[in-house]
């Protein structure tokens, strides 16, 4: 029994210790002594374009997923594209002029419905195969959140500022900003129904080859940065030599990103490392980024909010503020008017600003390209739900069972105090009767009477006769 109570708890510790001492903090060193990458454009043109595509864009209020509005969204991407940049809208079996068309059983309106993604492709100015995926979900969800309302519960329009809209601005201007690179092309893909199970981009991947796979050099996701007071990124649970190059190639540069690494629950602040961080909940895996994770892509998941400021559960863009994304008052002139001191454009620049640093670093395609299929294995085991929960049931399992050894060995360590109390009592009651007698000739008897009464009473051991006890009592007989 003790062999097995020391396997498993030596089970347990390894399963909570490996995680934790896999993810060490990382540290910035001499980063503050870098000097600031520039921009390939000034904040104030930045804003400018991103009001425009915003102030366009919020006329699409309801972008639910398989709704008319969300095809019209969907074209609105398409025309900027044609209109504002040089890429070429990729066609292949699975794209016809940059659209590719799929079908998906909805778990929002129930039944099987219709949507889109848009790919548009930026060209590599040598010949090669290596790319860059930057997307994000165009598509857009809100509820009525006024439980006095009949309507509670129920969708609503919305511009969805922080839903997507602000994700759209940002990979619009990479789209039309973003120099050519040398080592690879850039493929923007705006995914529909990201908001239903992220069924664009669950279609996208399974249309990727395998020696397209191959060619892979990650995939950037635009998440939500729109509304938040800070601006972090996740990759995954364990500390890995891209993430490191993501956090200090974006520190160097000034860029207002931060890192999340929930796994030791310290959020890696660039300028305060050791704040409280995230809950684990887990908003780095709640976007379109995890179908790439499970097809062994390394991703950059980057994302706004505030979980520097307590134990988070869920979503959160301001401290102590009720959440704006995912209700009518997800818009600009809301968020202006309830939080004067912040900008969405600054926010949106800052993104920008992440993506093109990460993309323009010399050591880039080398840090990436020698870390491939590293953390494929984690992917794999942390996007599998029924891996999960199978895990989830044995360790519950065997907490049952040690519980249960914990609570035979103090019954047993109970049983025997009580018969030692029970019997020190006996003790006492049996000299109190001989001080009371004053007699010697009468131990014996007041020994064996108080004893007695106490068998009685079940107050002692009632010690089973043996077998050679059985058979000496027989041979007397």
């Amino acid at each position: 029994m003790k062999k097995i109570f020391k396997t498993i708890i030596f089970v347990l510790v390894a399963a909570i210790a490996v995680p934790v001492f896999m993810a060490k903090p990382v540290t910035v060193g001499e980063a503050n002594a870098a000097t600031p990458a520039s921009p390939i454009i000034s904040a104030s043109d930045f804003e400018t374009n991103v009001n425009g595509i915003l102030t366009d864009f919020s006329v699409y209020k309801d972008r639910t997923p398989g709704s008319v509005g969300e095809k019209t969204a969907s074209e609105y991407i398409r025309n900027y594209l044609v209109d504002n940049t040089e890429l070429q809208a990729v066609t292949t079996k699975h794209f016809e002029n940059g659209i590719q068309s799929f079908q998906f059983e909805s778990s929002n309106a129930g039944g099987y419905i219709n949507s889109q993604n848009i790919i548009f492709r930026l060209a590599a100015t040598t010949e090669t195969t290596k790319k860059v995926i930057i997307g994000c979900h165009y598509d857009a969800v809100a509820y009525d959140m006024d439980i006095t309302s009949e309507n509670y519960g129920k969708f609503v329009d919305s511009e969805s500022l922080n839903g997507s809209a602000g994700n759209v601005a940002v990979l619009l201007s990479l789209a039309k900003y973003l120099p050519a690179q040398k080592d690879f092309a850039v493929e923007f893909v705006f995914f529909g129904a990201g908001e239903d199970n992220k069924a664009g981009s669950k279609y996208y991947t399974q249309g990727i080859s395998k020696d397209d796979k191959k060619n892979i050099v990650c995939m950037i996701n635009i998440n939500q940065v729109a509304v938040g007071q800070n601006l972090y990124f996740y990759m995954n649970e364990v500390d890995t030599k891209t993430a490191d190059f993501v956090e200090t190639t974006t520190y160097n540069s000034r860029v207002g990103i931060e890192r999340v690494s929930v796994s030791h629950l310290n959020k890696m602040l660039l300028s305060e490392p050791n704040e409280l961080g995230l809950d684990y909940t887990h908003v780095g895996l709640d976007s379109d980024n995890i179908n790439f994770m499970s097809e062994g892509i390394e991703t950059i998941n980057i994302f706004a909010g505030n979980y520097s400021e307590g134990i988070i559960i869920g979503r959160q863009e301001f401290y102590d503020y009720e959440l704006l994304t995912y209700t009518a008052n997800d818009n600009l002139a809301y968020v202006n008017e309830t939080f004067p001191d912040f900008s969405v454009a600054a926010n949106l620049y800052e993104a920008f600003k992440a993506v093109t640093t990460i993309l323009s670093a010399d050591s880039f395609i080398a840090t990436f390209e020698a870390a491939k299929g590293s953390t494929n294995f984690f992917y794999k085991v942390f996007t599998n739900k029924n891996l999960v929960l199978y895990l989830t049931a044995i360790v519950f399992v065997l907490f049952v069972i040690i519980a249960m050894y914990v609570y035979y060995k103090l019954s047993i360590k109970a049983y025997y105090a009580n018969v030692e109390v029970e019997f020190l009592s006996s003790v006492v009651k049996i000299s109190d009767e001989l001080d009371k007698t004053g007699k010697d000739d009468s131990v014996a008897k007041v020994v064996s009477q108080v004893i007695a009464n106490d068998i009685k009473k079940d107050k002692v051991i009632k010690v089973k006769p043996s077998k050679d006890d059985k058979k000496d009592e027989n041979d007397k007989k």
